[in-house]
């Protein structure tokens, strides 16, 4: 496999990829996609600092968060390999430009990133089924991966996936940071952050101190990069051409970015230098302390203590607000 990104821990990574089992599944042709899959979706096509991400690098950084996470438990090696396993393929069904599209696939084929996972872990997708048989192989339990990831499962395997902070998260807005600084800055801010592993470290130690800055540092991030205006703006017009474009099919869903991009070359190019947009309804996210304490007690506690909430918004693009907006989080 070719060099992670800076995201990736390369202590973990060496112990993840001295598995078989795990260098098997990232081998596969299905994973690889992953590669060629953006990480925001059409905010990849709209960062002023180039830097795209992927789901590939994404996904490897939360399996081997899973593994620390699984070695700081002490989960026993069924746990470790199924949670691991769960981390990796938890986004393997994303479709071109990731959530962006999604919506529309979702209402008009009844496919999403989600169900397509399953169908790749049960071996029914039209991807082929390489993967699940590199998962039989390796005898492991299919329906209790695809059971941690649906949610289904409340143990502390589950715990590192289904918590308001997670292993995903951990990752996710670290990762998502970065697109506020330029390439020559992003180094010297991302110093000052909490590296994922140690937001890991953090959870399992109950560090509320850490937790609570890191819930802040999601706010911020959903605040000032997620909602920024002209990425929603990229998300709402990623959404209108695939609805005025009747012709795009559910297999256009199996598609990475790449392939999608040259199928609708002309109106890839031109879907995000529309000016058409001039105010955008949207759900906002936030993120914040519903329950003010001094320590953690138990891991009930951060369902209580971590909350977010989706409000109803109308942003108006044209605004003097919106227009004076700074790309910076701090």
């Amino acid at each position: 496999m070719r060099r992670c990104d800076e995201f990736v821990d390369a202590t973990l990574l060496a112990l993840l990829l001295d598995s078989s089992l795990y260098s098997d599944i990232i081998s596969t042709k299905t994973f690889k996609r992953l590669k060629n899959i953006s990480f925001l979706g059409a905010i990849d096509y709209t960062s002023y600092n180039k830097k795209r991400h992927n789901r590939y690098d994404h996904s490897i950084s939360v399996a081997t968060l899973a593994l620390h996470y699984a070695t700081l438990k002490h989960l026993d090696e069924h746990e470790t390999k199924h949670l691991v396993i769960a981390a990796l393929l938890h986004d393997v069904g994303h479709g071109p430009l990731s959530h962006s599209m999604e919506p529309v696939f979702q209402k008009r084929y009844g496919i999403s990133h989600h169900s397509m996972t399953n169908d790749i872990i049960q071996g029914v997708s039209k991807l082929g089924d390489e993967l699940y048989q590199v998962l039989k192989k390796h005898h492991i339990n299919i329906d209790y991966i695809v059971a941690l990831l649906d949610g289904k499962v409340s143990n502390e395997t589950a715990f590192a996936l289904s918590n308001p902070i997670n292993i995903d998260t951990a990752d996710g807005i670290i990762r998502t940071i970065s697109y506020a600084y330029s390439p020559q800055a992003k180094k010297a801010h991302l110093a000052l952050l909490f590296k994922p592993k140690e937001i890991i470290e953090a959870l399992v130690h109950k560090n509320k101190r850490v937790l609570d800055e890191f819930w802040s540092l999601k706010h911020r991030v959903y605040l000032n990069i997620i909602h920024n205006k002209e990425n929603l703006k990229a998300d709402v017009l990623s959404m209108r051409f695939a609805e005025q474009n009747s012709y795009i099919s559910k297999d256009d869903f199996y598609l990475t970015d790449k392939a999608f991009k040259v199928k609708y070359n002309i109106q890839f190019e031109k879907m995000f230098k529309s000016n058409d947009v001039k105010s955008l309804e949207y759900k906002q996210r936030a993120y914040y302390l519903a329950i003010n304490k001094n320590t953690i007690d138990s891991d009930e506690e951060i369902f209580k203590i971590y909350k977010s909430k989706r409000e109803p918004k109308v942003l108006n693009l044209l605004s003097p607000k919106s227009l004076s907006y700074q790309g910076t989080l701090f």
